[in-house]
């Protein structure tokens, strides 16, 4: 089978592109006398450029077959007959659009007049083999929306929650829904819908050049030059008329760049920008509570109350007036800006290049949830986003004997590259990650214990110099984040004042009062943490001044390369029909990344490494000084004992900054933000907290190209490992052939599609273990026991949970009881839920986190992804029943690639013990 599709490839390699089998055909005739005109000249031309031209065979017919869908002037000439030109001719896309033109001599020879004809709209389309809907420019700019997912839901079987949402199409996820620009299936944002010259919905009867969809597909195909200067700019605004203040400025400029001796364009451009601003771009269907503004600088002063000796939420104390109602969602402006550049070469009548650009930047602030608004809605962050599309289109039309069996060929190249990027952060503090957790500074000391122990050598009880503790001497806050720092208020502390004046330069151990000292837990609001009892008002709203805990960024490249071959087979008698052949190409390398961090979580992974590799004072200490204490004359300070880890950085960096040595201690809330950086920490030290996340880049978000086995390989120069993830970098290719021909009225269309989409990466070797299973033979040669006669020597073995006992064999999805007998599932045999496979490896057997030792090897784990082979058979025909309707009929096979959960990096496998949800099938 594989063979088969390999050497379907090979045959289809030659053939390149992926837009629709769009044409345009038709037959000249006599007026007079209804006789066909031959080898009469038709000339196709758009916004007053001639694309291409030809001349009719010897029944009068001529196609147009690979030909862009929008809105052409076709003209018919031949001497002895007046020129006749048909105006606004709509070119449907995906369709063999007809049309017959009518030429007559007008009673002589006219050379300088030409016969002016407006298009007419056929009332039922004579080729429906695809079901949908096709909008053209006009329609678009007469429709009240300028949402392109809310112009397509105009089309029956579309579905959108909201204007301008998702789109479903019959159903289906809006995932399932495929979105098209001039051929190349795209990923980021879309154009204005001003740019549109055709949109086209497609709902059922999918051709073979479109793949990896289960549900629709929307086909956009862009405006052209113009062979004329032509201009157009637009200004409105809401602002004044309603609270929405929606306000938008445009302006396209088209025309040519340089023209042929003839005076037509041979280089043209068009160009056009807009943008637009929003108070409020979603407006809600119901009113917008939000707490009154002198009510809010009233709980940001004081958030908390200690009342009889509790502490409470100020929120809680709200009452109805307190809170006051509006259309607009307070703080949700958004901004954006896109840019369209095209430019269109006509090479010769038979070659014609174009490219198309276009950028789009965005940006926007939003709610993170509804219980965010009522009291925290000025805090509400920022995304910010951009596209950069270019498409490169290369066609040559090969032209054809008019009489010969293959007319009309044509082949068309088409190159994309589109970078989508995207950014989500704080409206204040951005990517400065230490400033989202910053309340002020916490005066720390480490003050040494001391008990009493009895001295052997002494024979007496003596002071013993046992551990340091923390004591908090004073508390600064800071500007930084004034709201959050404004929650300690009610502890009554006045700032720079003393605390914990009680304790000295010791503590005795024996007689401490612990319940008198105040620390930095006792703080509501210390650097990186709020109480959870404090962080909201009777659980619905999120309490005020609250910082938005994640600062992201991502970027998803996509690599474009299609390819097309299109030609007619035509019989002697081109009246009975043609065959119109379409074979294509497409490949699709994408780039993913994303880098994400829980900011305020940084000071409390600080804290925790700071001091970390301290272990106290071991047995034997050594004596590094002394310390007065009554009663006790010199009692020795003795040394704290260090221990390091290769893989922590932090307690080192640190230092180093600081200028301190290893057993000093640091005093983390003590620093201000900008003396602490990300590069301090290493991988692993931020990893295990859960605080990063990312894949295409670095622990440090710098954008990182290598392959999955540098996360377990990769170290820095200090031998450091810096658990590097790959970007996710899927390959999805394909090759189509589809014949569309007519059968007296019945129009049928036949074609065949391969899809192949790899992954890319690598996956496990057994999807039911993280590391190899011991086979039964081998088991049983080192550890005894009898091998059931039906079990093979490669089943893998599962013992009991006291790990002496075989409990079942397992060889791939079949499983086994310990005797042999197979089971319907596993659940037969593990009836409390936990399966204990024996490993081959006996570290892994030891350690269920081997995964993380060095000296575990990937290769051993893990192997490549199988591409996924799929091929799609497609069938459609119609026929007119009657002038005013149409029977149309059509099967497909659908086949799409996941659309979410497809990313499993090595991370994910890392701490696949510590939280097994992490991968996914």
């Amino acid at each position: 089978m594989l063979r088969k599709l390999f050497l379907g490839f090979c045959f289809l390699l030659p053939a390149f592109l992926l837009t629709g089998q769009t044409a345009l055909s038709g037959k000249v005739t006599d007026e007079d006398s209804g006789a066909p005109v031959e080898f009469a000249t038709v000339a196709l031309y758009k916004n007053g450029v001639l694309i291409t031209g030809q001349e009719t065979d010897d029944k009068g017919n001529f196609n147009f077959p690979d030909i862009d869908p929008g809105t052409y002037d076709v003209e018919a000439s031949f001497t002895g007959y007046q020129p006749r030109r048909i105006t606004g001719v709509k070119v449907l896309a995906s369709k063999v659009n007809k049309l017959d033109i009518v030429i007559s001599t007008g009673g002589g020879i006219v050379l300088d007049e030409i016969q002016v004809t407006e298009y007419r709209i056929p009332l039922v389309e004579q080729d429906n083999t695809t079901s949908g809907q096709v909008i053209t420019s006009e329609t678009i700019r007469n429709l009240p929306t300028r949402s392109i997912n809310a112009l397509a839901a105009t089309a029956a079987g579309l579905a959108s929650a909201d204007e301008g949402g998702a789109i479903t199409v019959r159903g289906s996820r809006a995932t399932s829904t495929d979105y098209y620009i001039d051929g190349i299936r795209i990923q980021g944002s879309l154009i204005p819908e001003s740019e549109i010259d055709q949109l086209q919905v497609i709902t059922g009867g999918v051709e073979a050049q479109y793949g990896d969809v289960t549900g629709g597909i929307i086909s956009i195909t862009t405006k052209r030059s113009s062979g004329k200067f032509a201009g157009s700019a637009e200004l409105e605004t809401s602002s004044g008329v309603t609270p929405y203040g929606n306000t938008l400025a445009g302006l396209s400029l088209s025309g040519p760049i340089l023209r042929n001796a003839k005076g037509l364009s041979i280089l043209g451009y068009r160009f056009s920008g807009r943008y637009t601003y929003r108070i409020d771009d979603d407006p809600s269907a119901v009113p917008i509570y939000r707490i009154r503004e002198d009510k809010l600088l009233e709980l940001e002063a004081n958030p908390v109350l200690l009342q009889s000796g509790s502490l409470l939420v100020a929120a809680d104390f709200l009452t109805a007036g307190d809170v006051e109602t509006g259309k607009v969602r307070p703080f949700e402006e958004s901004e954006r800006l896109d840019v369209n550049v095209v430019l269109d070469a006509y090479l010769s009548d038979a070659i014609d290049l174009s490219f198309t650009g276009s950028y789009a930047d965005s940006k926007n602030r939003f709610t993170p949830d509804l219980s965010w608004r009522t009291l925290n809605s000025h805090n509400n962050p920022y995304s910010t986003g951009g596209t950069t599309r270019g498409l490169v289109k290369f066609r040559h039309r090969l032209g054809g004997a008019k009489k010969g069996l293959i007319q009309n060929a044509s082949y068309t190249l088409q190159f994309g590259f589109e970078r989508s990027d995207g950014e989500t952060s704080d409206h204040r503090h951005g990517f400065n990650y230490f400033d989202y957790g910053y309340i002020g500074k916490f005066d720390i000391d480490w003050v040494p214990t001391f008990s009493v122990q009895f001295d052997q050598a002494l024979q007496r009880d003596v002071l013993r110099h046992t551990d340091y503790r923390q004591v908090l001497r004073g508390y600064e806050p800071a500007a930084v984040n004034p709201v959050l720092a404004n929650y300690n208020n009610a502890l009554g502390l006045t700032p720079g004042e003393g605390i914990n004046s009680q304790v000295g330069k010791y503590i005795l151990s024996d007689v401490f009062d612990d319940q008198s000292v105040l620390s930095r837990g006792s703080f509501i609001a210390p650097n990186g943490f709020i109480s959870g009892v404090f962080s909201n008002s009777w659980g619905f709203h999120t309490n005020v001044g609250w910082v938005y805990n994640s600062a992201s960024t991502g970027q998803n490249d996509v690599y474009t390369a299609n390819a097309r071959f299109n030609f007619d087979l035509a019989s002697k008698n081109s009246d009975k029909g043609r065959h119109n052949i379409q074979a294509g190409f497409i490949y699709e390398q994408r780039a993913d990344r994303g880098y994400s961090v829980a900011p305020r979580d940084l000071w409390e992974v600080a804290r925790q490494q700071a001091n970390s590799h301290i272990q106290g004072i071991a047995p034997g200490a050594d004596t590094v000084g002394y310390i007065d204490i009554p009663n006790a004359a010199q009692t020795p300070l003795l040394e704290v004992s260090i221990s390091e880890d290769s893989d922590n950085r932090f307690y080192r960096a640190i230092r180093e900054s600081l200028g301190l040595p290893l057993n000093a201690f640091v005093n983390i809330d003590g620093l201000t933000p900008d003396q602490l950086r990300m590069d301090m920490f290493s991988a692993k030290e931020l990893n295990d907290q859960g605080v990063i996340g990312y894949f295409g880049y670095d622990y440090l978000g710098n954008p990182f190209n290598g392959a999955f086995e540098d996360f377990f390989t990769a170290t820095d120069a200090d031998g450091v490992r810096t658990f590097p993830v790959a970007p996710n970098r899927p390959v999805y290719g394909a090759a189509y052939i589809q014949d569309k021909f007519t059968f007296r009225d019945i129009i049928f269309r036949l074609g065949v599609r391969i899809d192949r989409y790899d992954a890319n990466t690598r996956v496990l070797h057994d999807p039911y273990a993280l590391y190899e299973v011991i086979g039964a033979s081998e088991y049983h040669s080192r550890f005894g026991g009898e091998q059931p006669g039906n079990v093979g020597d490669d089943f893998k073995v599962y013992l009991d949970d006291t790990g002496s006992n075989i409990q079942a064999y397992r060889d791939g999805d079949q499983w086994f009881r310990a005797n042999g007998t197979p089971v319907n599932s596993p659940i037969d045999i593990f009836t409390g839920g936990l399966v204990f496979p024996r490993y081959r490896d006996d570290r892994a057997q030891a350690n269920p986190n081997f995964i993380k030792a060095r000296d575990f090897d990937p290769s051993v784990s893990f192997r490549d992804y199988q591409p996924q082979i799929n091929v799609m058979p497609r069938l459609a025909f119609s026929f007119p029943i009657s002038e005013a309707s149409n029977f149309f009929a059509n099967y497909d096979v659908l086949v799409q690639r996941p659309s979410s959960n497809t990313i499993a990096t090595p991370a994910d496998y890392f701490y696949f013990t510590d939280n097994p949800f992490s991968v996914k099938k």
